[in-house]
């Protein structure tokens, strides 16, 4: 597998000094119960890594990174709500509206 690096407000897996990979967020306060909110607002995966899983070990980083901060995630972009919606196991680190 490739190794995904933090960035600022990211995670990113390089290839030869390029990101070839990336989720990024944004930080958006608190929700209802008071966690800091990060808004999970776009992926991206390179032609030549698509189909190989990187994109949802992306979200599998970003989830942890949550956990890890005591925060909780709104996934405005459609391929990390969609896998984060597919995964019960990732439903605790979900925001509260």
């Amino acid at each position: 597998m490739y190794d995904i690096l933090p960035g600022e407000n990211e995670f990113y897996v390089d290839q030869n000094g390029e990101k070839a990979a990336s989720i990024g967020f944004i930080p958006r306060g608190k929700d209802s119960e008071g966690y800091e909110v990060i808004d999970v607002d776009h992926t991206s995966v390179s032609e030549e890594l698509q189909g190989k899983g990187v994109g949802a070990a992306l979200v599998k980083r970003i989830v942890e990174h949550a956990r890890e901060n005591n925060l909780r995630i709104v996934a405005t972009c459609p391929f990390a709500e969609s896998t984060i919606s597919k995964h019960p196991e990732y439903q605790d680190v979900l925001a509260k509206q």
